[in-house]
């Protein structure tokens, strides 16, 4: 059993471990919400079986952007740095799949496991190729970082457009990209997608040592996330009102929305992004 620098580590016997451990007959195992029992007796021929268990989704349990945002510092005292200090002004963008915890208990550990390994794919790439950076991420969510309002747009627009070209759910009607074996036949070609809910925001951020960002903008950025829906990008009427004068990005009108921790209203606006014309 190998840790592969998990965020909640990894549990042998009740022991978390550091390095490769042996798993013997009557060992259990825990990754995250995953118990996995070790029995070494014969089931129809077939070896050692090999019990798997996840547990019964917490319905208080936090999204993934939640559990990102919770990470950051919203109480900064006010100081003195160095220009070299700030990052200055960033376009922060948060993401996580719709459901994600009923999707993993509905289609198994290696299933998902496939999903969250080919998104992180996808994000990696349309990041790169917009010139932005991954900042942490955490299971399916993600939250980014862009120089650029237009190029944090079009990474996020390119993450909607290839989730539709993944593949269609897996049998059972679930929301969930296709995976490629020989064991996911029966696919539904009219089942829904995976749907990835997208928001963000434009403002003054600060870094710490190790590249993290934190302050009132990403705080805003992770709570318009929160409400975005899945296939949806959700961004503040500042965002708008920055990548907007190019015109080729249609924007819907503005809604009044409250966000968690945020005083007052706040105007956010969806993206259309099945209209944005290519290249």
């Amino acid at each position: 059993v190998t840790d592969l620098d998990s965020s909640n580590g990894t549990v042998v016997n009740g022991r978390l471990i550091t390095e490769p451990t042996m798993a013997a007959d009557g060992d259990t195992i825990t990754v995250g919400n995953t118990l996995v029992s070790i029995h070494a007796g014969e089931r129809h021929g077939a070896g050692p079986a090999i019990n798997t268990e996840l547990a019964t989704p917490d319905q208080t349990q936090k999204t993934s952007i939640e559990v990102v945002a919770d990470a950051v510092d919203e109480d900064v005292a006010a100081q003195v740095v160095g220009a070299e200090d700030q990052p200055g002004t960033l376009t922060v963008v948060f993401s996580d799949i719709e459901s994600s915890t009923e999707l993993a208990v509905a289609m198994g550990d290696a299933a998902w496991f496939e999903i969250l390994r080919r998104h992180h794919q996808l994000v990696s790439a349309h990041v790169e190729a917009h010139r932005g950076r991954i900042v942490k991420n955490q299971g399916d969510g993600y939250m980014l970082c862009f120089r650029s309002a237009r190029q944090a747009l079009l990474a996020s627009i390119g993450v909607q457009r290839d989730l539709g070209r993944m593949g269609p759910a897996m049998p059972g009607g679930r929301r969930a990209a296709a995976v490629d074996s020989p064991d996911s036949g029966g696919v539904d070609p009219t089942a829904p997608l995976l749907r990835v809910r997208i928001g963000a925001h434009t403002g003054e951020v600060m870094m710490q040592d190790d590249g993290d960002l934190f302050g009132r903008h990403v705080i805003v950025a992770a709570r318009i996330g929160a409400v975005a829906t899945g296939g949806q990008i959700l961004v503040s009427n500042l965002l708008k009102q920055i990548a907007e004068p190019r015109g080729d990005i249609p924007f819907g009108p503005a809604l009044e929305i409250r966000l968690k921790g945020i005083d007052g209203l706040a105007l956010v606006h969806d993206v259309d992004w099945t209209d944005h014309a290519s290249g």
